[in-house]
Parts: C-alpha cells; sequence; structure tokens
C-alpha cells in the first residue's frame, strides 16, 4: 500500500510541471484553475447569503423583501441586461490584451465586486424603514393572481438591489473569464472532461464549508440565527479577502490555448457575432437546456424546509448539516462523469440522467408534506443534476464547431447574446413563481415569513413550487436528445482547426515546432487505411482545402528534435530540483537524528546510505555520478 501511495505521489510530481502524453495541461496548472474557482465559489456566498431572493434569511428577516417587489426589480433588472449584455460581449470578444483574451478580465472586476457586496448587511437599518415607493398590483386571475397585492419599495431593498445589480453585472466578466479560461485551456475532449470534473469537485470547497460554518454559528452565537444581520458583518469581508486572493492563483498560473493562426485578431461586432450563434443549432438546443434548468433549480428549497417548517436553533442547524450532505450528493456525478462520458458519450448519459432527475422531483411532489422526505428527494435530484457540468463541456465543443465553422471564436457573445435571449424569457419565466405562489394563497406583497406563519400556506407553497420545478424538469429532457455533436466529431473538428492554424501560419511565417508536429500527426492519422471509416466531414472538407503539407513538414525532423531535446532538458531540471529538495529533507533529517544521539556513536555514512536507498531520486542521481566516475576512469 506504501508502494503505491508512493508511486501516486511521484507521477502526482512527475506531472506536476509536464502534462501527461496526449494531453495540454500540467497538473500545476490544473491545481491554479482549480483554486481560481474556488474563488468563484467564495463569491458565490456573497450570491447565496446576500442575493435578491425570497429564499434567503437575511432579505426576509432584516429587508422584509415580497415576491411582488423583487419581481417589479426583476423586470428594471430586465431592461438593465438590454445594455449591460453587448458591453460584455464586446469588452470579451475584442481583446488585443497581452495578458490573454480572458485573464485579463480576472482580478480588477473580482476586486470591485467583492467591495460592492461586503456593503450590503452594513446597510444601517433606518433606510431599510424609509419607504421610497408604493403602489398596488391589481389582481390579475388570469394570471392566478386572485386578489389585489400592496407593494412597497424602501430604501434599503433599493440600495441591496444596486449593489447586488452593479456587482453582478462587474462580476459577470470574472465568470465569463473563467469559463473562457475552461474553454481554451485544452482542446482535448477528454482532458476537458477531467478538468471539469476536478473543478466541479473541488471547486465549491469554500461555498460547503462555509455553507456548514455559516448556519452554525448563526444557530449558536447570535440571536435570529441566518437572519441576524451580525453574522454577514463578519463573514463577508472575510470572503472577499479570500476570493480576490484566490482569483489571483487562476490569474498568474493558467495559459489561455485557443487554436488559431498568431495572426488571429479577436475582432467581433456585436450583431455579426449574434447572427452566427443564431444559426448554430448547438446553441440553441444549450441554450433551451438552460432555460428549463433555471426554472427545475426551483425544486431545491431546503433553506425554507429549515428555517420554516423546522424553525429555530434546529433549523438554522439543519441548514449547515444540509449544506454539508447535499454537498456529497454534488460529488457523484463529479466522480462518475468522466468515467461515464469516456464508456458511453456524455450525450447518452444526461439524457437518461434528465429522466432519473425529473422523477426525483416528481416524487418530492408527492411528499410536499413531509419535511425529512422533501430533503431526502432534495438530495437525489441534486445527485442527478451534478452531471448538469457536462454542458460545459458540450458548450467549449459548440464554441469549437462555431470557430470551425465561421472563423470565429464567440466565447463572450455566447454567454451575452444568450444571456439577452434569457433576460427576454425571463420577463415571462420570472412572473411563474409569484404565479405558482398566488396559488398557494400567497400575494405578491406579502412577506415571506409572515405568510409561511400559516402553516397550510407554507405546504401550499412548498407543492406549487414543486410543481412549477417538476414541469421545468420535463422540459429539459428535450433538447439534450436533438445534440448530435460526438466525441468523435469533436476530435475531428479540433485537428481541422490545427490544420487551419498550422497552414495560416506557415503562410504567414508564423511557423512553430508545435504547427509542424500537429501537421504530421494529423496527416499521418489521415493517411492510415484504419482511419478510412473513422474520418467526419469536417476534417475531411479541411483537409482538402490545403496543399502546403510538404512544406510544412519538410521540417519535421527538426522540429522533433527540439522538441525532444527541449523535453528532455525540462525533465533534467526537474530532476534536478527533486534531488535539491532531497538534499534538504536529508539535511533536516540528519540533524534530528544526531540530537538523538548526542551522548552516543552516530554513523553518519550508513545513516546517508540507508537514507538513498529510500529516496527515488538521489539513488538515481548517486547511480549516475558513480557511471560518470567509472566512464572517466575507463577513459583515462
Amino acid at each position: 500500500m506504501k508502494e503505491k501511495v508512493q508511486n501516486l505521489w511521484y507521477k502526482f510530481r512527475g506531472y506536476w510541471n509536464t502534462p501527461p502524453k496526449g494531453y495540454e495541461v500540467s497538473y500545476k496548472e490544473m491545481s491554479n484553475l482549480v483554486v481560481g474557482n474556488m474563488g468563484n465559489s467564495l463569491h458565490g456566498i456573497f450570491t447565496t447569503w446576500a442575493g435578491m431572493a425570497t429564499s434567503v434569511p437575511l432579505m426576509v428577516s432584516y429587508f422584509k423583501v415580497s415576491t411582488g417587489i423583487l419581481f417589479i426589480l426583476g423586470l428594471l433588472g430586465t431592461v438593465l441586461a438590454f445594455i449591460k449584455r453587448p458591453i460584455l460581449s464586446m469588452v470579451i470578444d475584442n481583446s488585443k490584451s497581452l495578458n490573454g483574451k480572458f485573464r485579463r478580465l480576472l482580478v480588477i472586476p473580482t476586486v470591485i465586486s467583492a467591495l460592492l457586496l461586503t456593503v450590503i448587511p452594513f446597510i444601517p437599518q433606518t433606510w431599510v424603514s424609509t419607504d421610497v415607493l408604493s403602489f398596488v398590483i391589481p389582481a390579475i386571475p388570469v394570471m392566478g393572481i386572485a386578489e389585489a397585492s400592496q407593494v412597497t419599495l424602501t430604501l434599503g431593498v433599493l440600495v441591496a438591489w444596486l449593489l447586488n445589480d452593479a456587482a453582478g453585472f462587474v462580476y459577470e466578466f470574472v465568470s465569463q473569464g473563467l469559463n473562457g479560461l475552461k474553454n481554451t485551456i485544452t482542446s482535448v475532449s477528454q482532458e476537458r472532461s477531467i478538468i471539469a470534473s476536478v473543478l466541479s469537485f473541488f471547486g465549491p470547497w469554500p461555498s460547503n464549508i462555509f455553507g456548514v460554518v455559516i448556519p452554525f454559528i448563526a444557530a449558536w452565537f447570535f440571536s435570529g440565527g441566518t437572519g441576524n444581520v451580525l453574522v454577514y458583518r463578519i463573514i463577508f469581508p472575510i470572503c472577499a479577502v479570500l476570493n480576490i486572493g484566490f482569483i489571483l492563483f487562476a490569474y498568474k498560473g493558467t495559459k489561455e490555448r485557443m487554436v488559431a493562426g498568431r495572426k488571429y485578431e479577436a475582432k467581433v461586432k456585436f450583431l455579426e457575432g449574434a447572427k452566427a450563434l443564431s444559426t448554430n443549432k448547438y446553441f440553441w438546443l444549450i441554450w433551451v437546456f438552460g432555460v428549463f434548468n433555471g426554472i427545475d433549480a426551483g425544486a431545491n428549497f431546503f433553506l425554507w424546509v429549515c428555517y420554516y417548517a423546522v424553525g429555530g436553533a434546529l433549523g438554522d442547524t439543519l441548514i449547515g448539516v444540509c449544506n454539508m450532505t447535499l454537498g456529497l450528493g454534488c460529488g457523484v456525478g463529479i466522480f462518475l462523469g468522466p468515467i461515464l462520458s469516456k464508456k458511453f458519450g456524455k450525450v447518452k448519459v444526461l439524457n437518461v440522467v434528465n429522466i432519473l432527475y425529473s422523477a426525483a422531483i416528481g416524487i418530492q411532489l408527492l411528499a410536499y408534506r413531509v419535511p425529512i422526505l422533501i430533503l431526502l428527494c432534495t438530495f437525489i435530484h441534486l445527485t442527478f443534476s451534478s452531471f448538469n457540468f457536462y454542458t460545459d463541456i458540450m458548450t467549449s465543443e459548440a464554441l469549437d464547431y462555431e470557430q470551425y465553422r465561421s472563423g470565429k471564436r464567440l466565447d463572450g457573445f455566447w454567454n451575452n447574446y444568450g444571456g439577452i435571449l434569457s433576460t427576454i424569457i425571463g420577463v415571462f419565466t420570472g412572473m411563474l413563481s409569484p404565479i405558482f405562489m398566488s396559488m398557494a394563497g400567497i400575494g405578491f406583497g406579502d412577506p415571506i415569513d409572515v405568510a409561511f406563519a400559516n402553516k397550510e400556506k407554507m405546504y401550499s407553497a412548498f407543492f406549487f413550487t414543486t410543481l412549477l420545478a417538476f414541469l421545468g424538469s420535463l422540459g429539459r429532457i428535450i433538447p439534450t436528445l436533438f445534440y448530435n455533436l460526438s466525441e468523435k466529431k469533436h476530435a475531428d473538428i479540433v485537428r481541422a482547426l490545427r490544420l487551419r492554424a498550422a497552414c495560416e501560419n506557415y503562410n504567414t511565417g508564423d511557423l512553430t515546432d508545435g504547427d509542424i508536429l500537429n501537421v504530421k500527426e494529423i496527416v499521418d492519422y489521415y493517411n492510415d487505411e484504419k482511419n478510412a471509416n473513422k474520418i467526419t466531414g469536417y476534417l475531411r472538407t479541411e483537409y482538402e482545402k490545403h496543399t502546403e503539407y510538404e512544406a510544412i513538414l519538410a521540417s519535421h525532423t527538426e522540429a522533433q528534435k527540439r522538441k525532444e531535446e527541449r523535453e528532455e532538458r525540462e525533465k533534467r531540471e526537474t530532476f534536478l530540483r527533486d534531488c535539491e529538495l532531497e538534499e534538504k529533507r536529508y539535511q533536516f533529517m540528519l540533524q534530528k537524528a544526531k540530537e538523538k544521539k548526542k551522548d552516543g556513536e552516530f554513523d553518519e555514512e550508513a545513516f546517508r546510505a540507508d537514507f538513498i536507498e529510500k529516496s527515488r531520486f538521489l539513488k538515481v542521481k548517486e547511480a549516475e555520478e558513480k557511471e560518470a566516475a567509472a566512464s572517466k576512469e575507463n577513459r583515462e
């Protein structure tokens, strides 16, 4: 067992600076991306505990928000989104920065958004009690709104919403920057799956930890539990510092590997990018999946169950327990996802998972009056939803497809054009929750904590909220049934892009060793008779466009030699660094051993021989030195 662990450790160290064969990302770079995504998870703590929603205790107990005022503010946000989304697209997809297209977006927006969100719990109580606007939403029976509702907007709620909205806009640069890094850090589909799985597992750790810590601290040290604003005045500044610190790892320690010619310039007009995506069927399928996924996400209302159905210190404690255990359910897809996608293909797996996910929500619909069963069903459907990270990989592959067919890399447009469409449809989907809540007898202007004091209304809200989610879960089954961009097709798309980039670089005088080696690998693959039936139209069409192969491959031998020399040099440098670390460890252990043998004899030579025997690096180095000495002696 010890030897297996040791071999695993050496394997980890071996790939720390150099990627495994066939892959493009070293473990060190992957670790930096993971830590950066942990920073993104820390940002999620702000939105989880201070977001504008009726499921957030701070918003309900301190700011006294209602479904009606949130709906009105949501409509205002919809209008603003039409201004913000094109700005995001133009900034992200028209970059000439030396810091990369996506990495440049990470640091400054993180600092600004963290500061804005940290201010929210410090909004004074007097502002929360100051009315800014009050109006009546009339009864609309056709929409399920049986009675008129009085809606009041306070200064505190308005400022909290403005801070949330401004921070959300600024942080969208960070979010899309991290997504862009995930999309371009490697062009290898299986490696993307592994990285997505690792990110899904380790990325949420900070959020999960704080998700357990906050409710426990609130329950046992603060009156009012998670509804006490003092909790967030302590926690949020800590999260802000960590958020900024973690994002720096992704900024400093990652590399973008977009497959394009060296002269490629990221310059796309908004309407041009929107037109290209409008004819991309994979964009529409993934977007529709996201719309329905947003609707069915309402099935996870464990905060309501803990805070209102259970209540008190026990309820706050249960929130912490749920954050911990529900996180375990989310780990299932993370572990099994890469294995199942490699064996069956991610789309086939996702089709099955979608059905099981819908079934779990259907069971929750039947158990809406039993809190423990609701929590159990939540665990089950969150387990199935943990496979949703497949859609991130599908998005990366669809972006490669778009680059293949249009020559444009539209990462920013994908998010922001989709965001504009989601904003439009959000006007209607945003009405669904208040309408279904009104079916439970809860008006637009009713504070949730007051409404849920009536247990019948509370359980009725549980039922109609789950019903809406169940309908959404049925809708999300449809788009993946039509998604046919397989791993095989995507692999040929990447080969085609590499051919195109190499030929463009050759014609502009920017050919690199990597280009030459890529062309050699692809030409050999294309001309191998064994692959005749495997080659798709994507590669065949691109291959037949170019005639530069012979000229490019004339330098293959020299390029291969330079690559091998470079790899050998890097391998030797890594080996010598490891030897240096082992020597330092030896000196430390030698000193400790001498201190224990102060009054007795100490055989330093035997101690070193034993240490070297157990050290893989020093043992090899000593053997090399003996071999070199013997060779020198023979020459003399």
